[in-house]
């Protein structure tokens, strides 16, 4: 499988049978992916988690339903459906699926506000899981009042919350060693060869033995000075209930723009909630609002 891309150069990753089985097996039936019930193959075929869609479905009895043309209406003949948080928001209301029974996010953080208002309506479930993993590695079956997080590591998983002080090492990237060798490393916490990925996301271990993710580490900048997670003030701006995705970019290297969905949110409200979660040096100084998010091939 070949990741999306988002330096411009996929990678191709190998994705081993034991992974993808591990995968297809784990979570399944709480994610509504069981005998009886009508899953649909919403994903792009290039997007991993298209994997579970058919396998899964295979494997557990369900129906898969093909999408044709028109994804979205088919959304509404199915019990189960596995998609993006941007594809989710495109929905609409959770209302006109009133025969939806699981909704499944995953590929890029999911907005409180997006949790929220489907939560009340199904069963609503956050995946988490680098393409390099194969498909996913966490999952949490989230109700409307807990906080969003990725849940624990999947069976045969395990994950660290670590700093910049590892060593590297591989299996990899398909012909690209410099790549495999910065992050794929030797685990120096089990016994025999086992390898980790070093995802570069930023998170951290809950007391309940959950995780979360923060941002993406890539994502850091310096502006005037300061150390600025880029992907930390797009978190803090789907604080506020009425935004569904946000971004923060940095325009000509003198000021952060933040752009966020739907373009009707109260602009002096969204600054205030930014201001109450970051310092004053990264809140934004210049607002946009969109009605849609640009996004990738895979809905990213």
């Amino acid at each position: 499988v070949y990741t999306s891309g988002s330096t411009g150069n996929p990678k191709g990753i190998p994705v081993t049978h034991a992974s993808a089985v591990n995968a297809v097996q784990s979570w399944s039936h709480e994610a509504g992916i069981r005998d009886g019930l009508r899953v649909l193959q919403f994903m792009a075929i290039g997007f991993d988690v298209c994997e579970w869609e058919i396998w899964g479905s295979l494997s557990h009895g369900s129906c898969l339903v093909l999408r044709g043309g028109d994804a979205f209406s088919a959304v509404s003949t199915v019990d189960v459906l596995i998609c993006t948080p941007t594809g989710l928001h495109h929905l609409g209301e959770p209302e006109y699926f009133p025969d939806l029974k699981f909704v499944i996010v995953g590929g890029e953080v999911c907005s409180t506000s997006l949790k929220s208002k489907w939560a009340n309506h199904v069963s609503f479930c956050n995946l988490y899981g680098p393409s390099e993993c194969a498909i996913l590695t966490h999952l949490s079956v989230l109700s409307p009042s807990q906080d969003v997080n990725i849940g624990s590591p999947i069976a045969n998983v395990r994950s660290y919350i670590l700093d910049n002080q590892q060593r590297f090492v591989p299996i990899g990237y398909i012909n690209l060693p410099n790549q495999t060798a910065e992050r794929f490393l030797p685990d120096p916490f089990v016994s025999g060869d086992q390898m980790m990925f070093r995802t570069g996301d930023l998170g951290r271990l809950l007391p309940n033995g959950k995780f979360e993710v923060l941002g993406r580490k890539d994502n850091q900048i310096k502006l005037k000075g300061y150390r600025i997670e880029l992907d930390e003030v797009a978190g803090a701006m789907l604080q506020h209930p009425q935004v569904v995705t946000a971004a923060a970019i940095v325009k000509d290297k003198t000021h952060l723009v933040g752009y966020f969905t739907p373009a009707n949110v109260n602009t002096e409200e969204l600054i205030d909630v930014v201001a109450s979660h970051l310092p004053v040096y990264m809140v934004p100084a210049v607002w946009v609002g969109l009605d849609v998010m640009p996004q990738n091939a895979n809905g990213k």
